[in-house]
């Protein structure tokens, strides 16, 4: 009796035992189970981790490159800039250099000066030296040395068949622009029947000419080179009929330059140097100096005496007072 029940109390302890056992592993397992889970979190997040900061990475490699790109875009227009800065180069769409504008003046406000015949405008004396019909390979380059001298700048009015024909008047008018000068649009032809059928202005036949001026022009001083500055042969006032040319010519910011004083050096017989000079003197004086003074002369083969007269008249505007610039 004894023995039975210690049996029984023996397999009482081995079967709390097993349970404890049981227990036990249960815990272990779902301790292991849980502990593994949370490594495998935690690896999760940091292959997440990595991936969000590989694409970040990416994306600022990708945001650097195109900041690289803008930025050597935007430094582009700024080289160009720089190579603007050389005095000779031709500002775009303009008929001066990068030096030469700094003696322009706006060609608009002497015509509407001009046009309202009004001999005092702001108490300012500057003078405009125009030569018309060049270039010449004898007569240019010698006014072209006497303004150098006196370091003054002048417009030229370019006719487009003397330069079209002559290696060296292209040349001399690359050397025009390049010391500071401003050029003008004299037509193509400087031929009065075809520009002028009985004296009334033909609008196509003028354009036309201005245009294929400019082109010639361009094709010696390159597309950047534009001159919006013309004049009339025979002046804008000799003719019949304007109304139409003038509308065009507004239409498309043309500025048509006339003239208030001249030497005479295009009128009938041959004049001396000193009979020029007399003529601009004879006009602009101490009693009657407009604020703006458009000096007309000619520059084409013939006119040596020009150059000659040139010197004085520059001397004479010089006295009294007035300072000189080109047309832009």
């Amino acid at each position: 009796m004894r023995n039975r029940k210690i049996r029984k109390n023996n397999n009482k302890k081995f079967k709390t035992r097993r349970i404890l056992l049981a227990v036990s592993v249960l815990m272990i397992v779902t301790t292991g189970a849980y502990l593994t889970k949370s490594v495998l979190n935690k690896k999760s997040k940091k292959s997440n981790v990595q991936v969000l900061s590989e694409k970040n990475s990416d994306k600022k490699g990708s945001k650097d490159k195109n900041s690289r790109k803008q930025y050597l875009t935007e430094e582009e227009p700024r080289k160009k800039e720089i190579k603007k800065s050389n005095p000779e180069d031709i500002l775009k769409a303009a008929n001066v250099t990068v030096e030469g504008n700094k003696y322009a003046y706006d060609a608009k406000k002497i015509e509407e000066t001009l046009k309202s015949g009004k001999a005092y405008v702001d108490g300012k004396k500057i003078a405009f030296l125009t030569f018309d019909d060049g270039p010449s390979t004898t007569v240019t380059p010698k006014i072209l040395d006497i303004l150098k001298e006196n370091n003054l700048k002048a417009t030229f009015f370019i006719v487009g068949n003397s330069l079209e024909t002559s290696d060296g008047a292209k040349e001399i008018l690359k050397r025009t622009i390049k010391e500071g000068h401003a050029i003008g649009n004299h037509t193509y032809s400087h031929n009065y029947k075809h520009l002028y059928p009985g004296r009334f202005v033909n609008a196509n036949n003028f354009m036309n000419e201005i245009d294929q001026n400019e082109r010639i022009m361009k094709s010696v001083l390159g597309e950047d080179f534009h001159t919006r500055v013309v004049r009339f042969p025979g002046g804008h006032m000799s003719w019949k009929g304007t109304e139409g040319i003038d509308k065009v010519m507004n239409d498309r910011n043309y500025a048509y330059i006339d003239w208030n004083a001249l030497s005479g050096d295009a009128e009938g017989r041959r004049r001396t140097p000193e009979q020029l000079a007399a003529r601009v003197k004879g006009e602009i004086t101490e009693n009657c100096k407009p604020d703006r003074v458009v000096v007309l002369m000619h520059d084409t083969y013939g006119k040596e005496n020009t150059a000659k007269s040139l010197q004085e008249i520059i001397n004479h505007l010089k006295s009294l007072g007035y300072e000189f610039k080109t047309l832009k």
